[in-house]
C-alpha cells in the first residue's frame, strides 16, 4: 500500500506563485494612474496655499516682487513636483509646480502646471485645463 505524501508538490507550488505575479502586476499597472493623479492633486493643493500666500504678502507688502517659497513657508518641492515662483513682481506671478522624472512618466497628460495671480490655472500637457478639474 503506498504512502501518502501530504503537502504541495513543487510544480504546484510554483503555479500558484506564478499567477500571483501575474495578478500582482495587472494591479499595480491599473493603480499607476491614480496614484500618479493622487500626486498631482497635491501639487494643485501646495499651488493653491502658495498663492494664498502670495496674496497675504501682497496685501502686507504691496508687492509680490521680494515673495519666495521661504517666506510662505512653503517647501520647495512635494513628493512628485518641485514648485518655484517665477516672474513675481509688483503687479503679479506665475508659481509652477515642474513634475520630477517619475511623475512626468506616469502623468503623461498633464506636464507642467501653473498658476498666475489672476487665479489662471494651465497645464503643459496635452488635456490642459482638464488636469485641474
Amino acid at each position: 500500500m503506498p504512502k501518502f505524501i501530504k503537502g504541495f508538490s513543487l510544480i504546484e507550488i510554483s503555479i500558484t506563485v506564478t499567477i500571483i505575479g501575474l495578478l500582482t502586476m495587472i494591479a499595480i499597472s491599473n493603480y499607476s494612474p491614480y496614484l500618479a493623479k493622487s500626486k498631482r492633486h497635491e501639487a494643485k493643493i501646495a499651488l493653491l496655499n502658495l498663492s494664498v500666500c502670495m496674496e497675504k504678502y501682497f496685501f502686507e507688502h504691496h508687492t509680490y516682487k521680494k515673495a519666495t517659497l521661504e517666506i510662505c513657508h512653503v517647501s520647495s518641492s512635494t513628493h512628485r513636483y518641485i514648485l518655484s515662483i517665477e516672474k513675481n513682481n509688483d503687479n503679479g506671478y506665475l508659481l509652477i509646480a515642474t513634475p520630477n522624472a517619475k511623475q512626468k512618466k506616469q502623468d503623461v497628460d498633464c506636464g507642467v502646471l501653473t498658476l498666475d495671480s489672476k487665479g489662471i490655472k494651465h497645464a503643459s500637457g496635452h488635456v490642459g485645463e482638464m488636469c485641474w478639474s
